[in-house]
């Protein structure tokens, strides 16, 4: 138990999972912290990050500081990668999807349901 918005917490998962599922706190900018390092980090090779309540995303409600407009949300994110192979916004630099590219095998989104699973090469 913790906090999904405190990297140093984060740093205290030494586990790895085949089966990560992000039920936190709905707020975008948690949502996409949490994927950066728990799929990266924890996530075993084949492993798939399971990631809920994409539908806060449209809610501005649910945004932050950084997260100012829905292209900086996760959901969006996700949708842009399904399109065009690539994770960008605020969260996803480009250094990042140098990272992120070759790990991640497939997304699966299920927009209206707000739930997307994503599969770790």
């Amino acid at each position: 138990k913790g906090d999904q918005s405190d990297t140093a917490f984060l740093y205290t998962i030494k586990e790895q999972f085949d089966v990560i599922v992000e039920d936190g706190s709905h707020r975008s900018d948690h949502q996409q912290q949490t994927f950066l390092h728990l799929f990266f980090n924890n996530l075993k090779r084949g492993g798939v990050y399971v990631v809920e309540d994409l539908k806060c995303c449209i809610d501005p409600h649910y945004w932050s500081n950084t997260v100012t407009r829905f292209e900086d949300t996760f959901l969006w994110a996700l949708k842009n990668y399904k399109e065009t192979g690539v994770l960008s916004n605020y969260y996803f630099t480009e250094h990042q999807n140098e990272i992120f590219a070759p790990i991640i095998k497939s997304v699966e989104l299920y927009e209206q349901e707000g739930i997307a699973f994503i599969f770790k090469s």
